[in-house]
């Protein structure tokens, strides 16, 4: 299975997992093993230029990523 295809499963997983008969620790475990997945396949780029950017592109990917779980949550 190639990388997109197993990312689109991933996200179809992730929009599709329900709470049900788990407590919330246990549903919360099953989202996380997910989103690291995810994370592995699809990290935040690490910040290499010399000259350091001002606009904290990275802070802002990572807050925007971090409200993703949130909401899937």
């Amino acid at each position: 299975m190639g990388d997109h295809f197993h990312i689109s499963y991933i996200f179809q997983e992730i929009n599709s997992i329900k709470q049900g008969e788990r407590n919330v620790s246990e549903y919360f475990i099953d989202l996380n093993v997910l989103w690291e997945e995810l994370e592995f396949l699809r990290p935040i780029p690490i910040y290499s230029c010399e000259i350091k950017c001002s606009c904290d592109i990275i802070k802002i990917i990572t807050t925007y990523r971090d409200s993703e779980h949130i909401i899937s949550f």
